[in-house]
């Protein structure tokens, strides 16, 4: 490339000013190669046959060159930038229960707890005053016992191996799985019935009005008893971490109890719900978000930060909660519910916009427990029906159903 310099006189004064640019200086010949590419040159592009005057310009004039503004290689394609986007596989959710079981005599009453799921998929419901276990993995059914006195919670224990089992009665009954055999009971402790239990690794708690701790490892012994409420106690929950204990009651209000600060003084009371707050659900990803729901009067699910005690969401769900469970990503809540929905309800988290609404009982749901493997649930109606329906699992989470 050559540069020339060009002087500009100007008109309205006499003076010379001297401007700097740069002017692509093209030999003539370069100029009527083109013009011959542009007119003659591409009528006779494609032509088979060459005539000896193209064959004299080719040599002398364009030295060998054949096309201006030639590819040296044919344009790429790049596959991924045409390739269709992946399609997003819509989630199917159950119109209709596709197992229909029978569950007869069930308690119709708010405020115990007859349902649980092992951790080697073992579900046990209380009926009145027999214990059964249905397989999840073949789908047998089998009676554990009948009780002398009405069943009025059941609990199993971290391993699966233990099943605790609540009394009208004020008692509490130890059963082993492997051997279908009693091995402990716990009386003279409470003055009435058990209505909810729950366990922290080697610690079982058992409630009435009154809350107990006892340690399974050798002889149980009640070691920590506190009576923070002025009703009946309907809701247990360990949280995560193993440290807070979570316990609601028929007077509306929700008790967080420290492990390591002993029972005299609960850390938190929140009196924040109208009803009975049996429905209780700590965050399995963040150990200090609790769930919570206060019955028919009061129809609101409260999200809240237990550390700072800072409510987080509040959603009306125009309908009695009985129960709440979190998926396993802490992304979604699934709530079971009362008259007159009689339903279940999924819930994106934190937004707590409505997913999907899971019809299939008649009349109120009275108890919801979750799978060994985190993603089933099973649900048991006051229309003595246990239904099973499934939801397809997204990969970040979510649930089956079992209605």
């Amino acid at each position: 490339m050559q540069a020339s310099r060009v002087w500009l006189k100007d008109p309205g004064k006499d003076r010379l000013h001297k401007y700097d640019r740069f002017i692509h200086v093209m030999s003539r010949r370069d100029i009527d190669i083109a013009n011959y590419w542009l007119t003659d040159g591409q009528k006779n592009e494609n032509s088979t046959t060459e005539s000896p005057y193209k064959r004299c310009l080719k040599e002398y004039v364009f030295e060998g060159r054949t096309r201006i503004f030639s590819n040296t290689r044919s344009p790429q394609i790049l596959n991924n930038c045409l390739s269709p986007k992946p399609m997003k596989h819509k989630r199917q959710l159950p119109k209709a229960a596709d197992v229909l079981l029978d569950a007869p005599d069930i308690l119709d009453d708010y405020y115990v707890n007859l349902l649980g799921w092992s951790n080697s998929n073992i579900l046990a419901i209380a009926l009145d005053k027999t214990v059964y276990l249905w397989n999840g993995s073949d789908g047998s059914t089998s009676e554990l016992s009948t009780f002398e006195s009405a069943v009025t919670s059941i609990n199993w224990s971290p391993d699966g191996q233990r099943l605790a089992v609540g009394l009208h009665k004020a008692e509490v009954q130890l059963w082993d799985l492997g051997s279908r055999c009693l091995f402990r009971k716990l009386q003279g402790v409470h003055n009435s019935r058990v209505g909810s239990i729950a366990w922290n690794n080697h610690i079982l708690t058992t409630a009435e009005k009154k809350i107990v701790n006892y340690d399974t490892r050798a002889e149980p012994c009640a070691f920590w008893t506190s009576q923070g409420h002025r009703g009946r106690v309907c809701g247990l929950r360990w949280s995560p971490s193993s440290r807070h204990l979570a316990s609601g009651g028929d007077d509306g209000l929700v008790h967080i109890w420290d492990l390591s600060m002993g029972s005299k003084q609960w850390l938190h009371r929140f009196n924040c719900h109208k009803g009975s707050a049996k429905a209780l659900c700590w965050s399995p990803v963040c150990s200090n978000l609790l769930a919570s729901s206060g019955g028919k009067s009061d129809q609101h699910i409260l999200v809240r930060n237990t550390s700072t005690c800072e409510v987080l969401n509040v959603i009306d769900t125009g309908c009695q909660v009985s129960e709440i469970l979190w998926s396993s990503d802490g992304r979604e809540l699934l709530t079971s519910h009362g008259s007159p929905a009689n339903q279940l309800i999924l819930w994106k988290y934190p937004s707590m916009t409505k997913i999907a609404e899971l019809p299939g009982h008649s009349s109120r749901i009275l108890f919801m427990a979750q799978g060994s493997d985190g993603s089933t649930v099973a649900t048991a109606g006051a229309d003595e029906l246990l239904m099973r329906g499934e939801l397809q699992i997204k990969n970040s989470g979510g649930y089956k159903v079992l209605l």
